[in-house]
């Protein structure tokens, strides 16, 4: 989904890059041009406090394509984006200004994709925390399962699915069986082709 919506092919290389003590969420390469990619999941309406990051994560990675996924983007923030647009070197884009092959939808999730049939062959499903509490946790993997099934129902036969949880509440297989519920739920066979870790300096609270 990511892939269409963006009209690129990319690689992705690493989630939860480090930059200096903080971490994007997802580092990517163009492929067949090889420019670095930075992808920043908010998810919901843009504030000060992701802009700062995203400039700051495009300075550590050295990227050329920064791609700022929102909820909702405030006039403030759209118009300082194409304020840097305006004024930055011709190889670096934020969010692709004038490229038609990107089209971006402000939906929620589970909407969207009850909505719209189309089929993908890559979709990602990176959402904020469903559980940042221990009470929180049964519905969180409820959500979890919901939400996998709705994108295990819009993938293609031969698809890949990469589906994130930052839920520290909820354990790996917890999150796994979330994963194979859903699969189950939508008739869909599936297999685990990598299984991804918050890096080693990642915090955690105790």
């Amino acid at each position: 989904m990511l892939a269409d919506a963006v009209g690129l092919e990319i690689t992705f290389d690493e989630t939860e890059s480090s930059v200096g003590d903080f971490n994007v969420d997802i580092y990517a390469t163009e492929t067949g041009t090889d420019r670095k990619t930075i992808i920043e999941n908010q998810l919901e309406d843009t504030d000060h406090d992701y802009l700062g990051k995203l400039i700051t994560y495009a300075s550590g990675k050295s990227a050329d394509i920064v791609i700022w996924v929102v909820k909702r983007a405030r006039e403030e923030h759209r118009s300082a984006i194409e304020w840097l647009n305006n004024h930055t070197d011709e190889n670096i884009a934020l969010n692709f200004p004038g490229d038609a092959r990107h089209e971006a939808f402000c939906e929620d999730a589970f909407k969207y994709l009850d909505e719209h049939d189309q089929q993908y062959d890559l979709i990602v499903l990176d959402p904020p925390a469903f559980a940042k509490h221990r009470a929180a946790l049964r519905n969180a993997l409820k959500g979890y399962t919901r939400l996998n099934v709705k994108g295990l129902q819009r993938i293609k036969k031969g698809g890949i699915l990469f589906t994130f949880s930052c839920s520290q509440v909820v354990t790996k297989d917890q999150f796994r069986n979330a994963v194979f519920t859903a699969a189950a739920q939508a008739g869909r066979k599936v297999r685990i082709l990598h299984q991804l870790h918050q890096p080693a300096d990642h915090p955690v609270n105790i």
